[in-house]
């Protein structure tokens, strides 16, 4: 019997993630067009951190000109600022998977098979991805497949989403990035 009941982590879906920056939005008297929302969900590829930091941006922003109203400029002109916020969080969790080869290898593996599987990838697949990654025989590589596998998930490099046996990117452009600085 489990003491609470448990929660899968994953991304908001494109309504969630609409709703998650409009109510706030219009609690404060700011609205924003139904096509520019679109853009900015879109962006923020339904990661929850995302999804805050562009309406603390567009909240920022809309303050400080003294609009009640969001348009494509005023999404274009925090763009720029919320890209580079990514990319700097990209990079800090790249650092850790870049200083293990081995963990670098199956963090690419495993972006690759999302990237090519929108889905998700089972559990088992996922460690045949870590043993080919490493290119030892299954059995010298159980060990290690474990601390990569922890290392990873403390990473939050993929989740768990709720009511799914699929694991599913943690932050889904975040395995673009790894697949393209692997390749590097």
């Amino acid at each position: 019997m489990e003491r609470a009941k448990h929660f899968g982590l994953g991304c908001l879906d494109k309504e969630a993630a609409a709703e998650a920056l409009r109510i706030p939005l219009e609690e404060d008297g700011i609205t924003i067009a139904g096509d520019v929302l679109d853009q900015v969900v879109e962006d923020s590829q339904g990661y929850p951190f995302f999804i805050q930091q562009w309406g603390q941006a567009l909240w920022n922003h809309a303050n400080e000109e003294g609009s009640t109203e969001l348009t494509l400029d005023s999404v274009n002109l925090v763009k720029t600022d919320i890209r580079a916020k990514r990319d700097g969080f990209y990079e800090s969790r790249y650092v850790p998977l870049e200083r293990s080869p081995e963990l670098l290898a199956a963090a690419n593996g495993i972006a690759q098979a999302m990237l090519t599987n929108q889905e998700g990838i089972s559990w088992k697949s996922m460690l045949n991805i870590i043993k080919d990654s490493l290119g030892e025989a299954p059995q010298d590589a159980s060990g290690k497949t474990g601390n990569i596998l922890h290392e990873l998930r403390r990473h939050d490099f993929f989740w768990y989403p709720p009511a799914s046996h699929f694991l599913v990117p943690g932050i889904p452009g975040f395995m673009d990035y790894v697949s393209s600085r692997a390749a590097k």
